[in-house]
């Protein structure tokens, strides 16, 4: 296994060599810069994965200055190396985010502490980013405006479309209140939707606001309507928040959805068979033909839904390529168990779609669906010099096509279940 990588940045070319042969000694791959600008371009064309940091550098750049630019461009995090432990200096560090901070002079035992401990946080600090980049590419693939919020009831993480929506992008929205996100919005209607989210965090329980007549005009960028409020579990069944799940309105009042997303025979051309590149099955978009088709003709018919459970819990620990791996695994266990009859989708990130015509009852669909669920899954990833045991297991529900008001509204109960699952 290849050395971690440290970047020392000193100005003090004695300071630097001490430091390259006590690091060097402790087993690092080590390379010295005298400036914050040799520290970028050492950073852009060696990678380190880690900065020991001097907080007074000469130049043009100072230590902090470099830091910042370091975990910026290159998610390269520092340590703080310095003789000065001011208050004003500590608090110009802090600005800069650095995973540790150690006070000339130091023994080695103390650099040797202080090193594998930042290692260790900027490790889960990348997790955590990734997991987050995940989840936006999942939510951003779904039409329909989302926000999940944590147990407090802020916010947490908005899709693309309630970007658009809110007019507030994702980072600018993280931790505001429902109050703050949407100040034009009427107090009664306010209150609705906060009386909403409240239910669904402290019971536990999806709650449909698509009766309360929330309504949300976004000016030029459209009209929404509320719909539904579901708690998120983690994969420790502790609930840690909610996903509330709106509607645009804008194109539905242009035109019935039938006219607009799947045209009937004479009305335009079939559209191409859309497959997902990962799996190889149909994608969401003929999912919602078969759907729409089948709710047209009032066929007995029912849609399943697979989430694989706590997904995030994958990325976290094993990255996207093998999150990536699980889903393909999965979709071929789908594939492998289901009835004749059934045909399978790819509906979005870990989600996948069943859509089942039968003459018999919903009870019978709902053990089959059920029976491909309960069986756990194990799958060995091959992770570079290790190997490592993923047990999968899947939450799922079924919807009659038949009986649903609207194809709209079975979509939207589709997305808020799988938001709901993946976290």
């Amino acid at each position: 296994m290849r050395p971690v990588r440290l970047l020392v940045v000193e100005d003090e070319a004695l300071v630097a060599m001490h430091l390259e042969t006590c690091l060097e000694g402790l087993g690092y791959e080590v390379r010295s810069a005298s400036s914050g600008e040799e520290a970028l371009e050492l950073a852009e064309s060696w990678s380190p994965q880690l900065a020991l940091m001097d907080i007074r550098l000469a130049g043009a750049k100072d230590g902090i200055a470099t830091a910042v630019e370091l975990r910026e461009r290159f998610h390269v995090p520092s340590v703080f190396l310095t003789a000065y432990a001011d208050q004003e200096t500590i608090r110009r560090a802090k600005n800069a985010e650095p995973v540790g901070y150690l006070v000339k002079p130091f023994r080695e035992r103390e650099l040797h502490a202080t090193i594998e401990v930042a290692l260790r946080r900027s490790l889960i600090e990348r997790r955590l980013r990734e997991r987050e980049q995940w989840h936006s590419a999942i939510l951003d693939t779904l039409r329909d405006p989302i926000i999940l919020t944590d147990a407090t009831g802020r916010v947490s993480m908005l899709n693309r479309a309630a970007e658009r929506m809110t007019g507030c992008s994702a980072s600018q929205a993280r931790r505001l209140l429902l109050a703050d996100l949407f100040p034009t919005l009427e107090a009664s209607q306010l209150a609705r939707l906060k009386e909403g989210l409240r239910r669904a965090i402290w019971e536990g329980a999806a709650v449909d606001l698509s009766a309360d007549s929330v309504w949300i005009s976004a000016g030029g960028r459209g009209n929404y309507s509320a719909e539904a409020a579901m708690p998120m579990v983690d994969e420790a069944g502790v609930l840690n928040g909610a996903v509330l799940l709106f509607r645009d309105r804008t194109e539905a009042e242009r035109a019935p959805a039938s006219e607009t997303m799947f045209p009937e025979a004479g009305q335009g051309a079939t559209p191409a068979l859309a497959l997902d590149p990962q799996t190889g099955l149909p994608g969401r978009v003929e999912a919602e033909r078969v759907i729409a088709e089948a709710h047209r003709q009032g066929s007995r018919a029912f849609v399943g839904v697979f989430v694989i459970d706590h997904f995030k819990t994958i990325v976290q620990r094993y990255g996207f390529t093998a999150a990536e791996e699980v889903i393909l695994f999965f979709s071929v266990h789908l594939a492998q168990g289901l009835a004749a009859g059934s045909q399978l989708f790819r509906w979005t990130g870990p989600a996948f779609v069943t859509v089942t015509e039968r003459l018999d009852s919903p009870e019978r669909i709902r053990r089959e669906m059920a029976g491909l669920a309960a069986v756990k899954l194990e799958k060995v990833l091959q992770l570079k010099a290790r190997t490592a045991l993923v047990v999968i297991s899947a939450a799922w529900e079924v919807y009659p096509i038949y009986s649903s008001a609207s194809v709209e509204h079975l979509v939207r109960q589709i997305d808020a279940f799988a938001a709901a699952h993946c976290w």
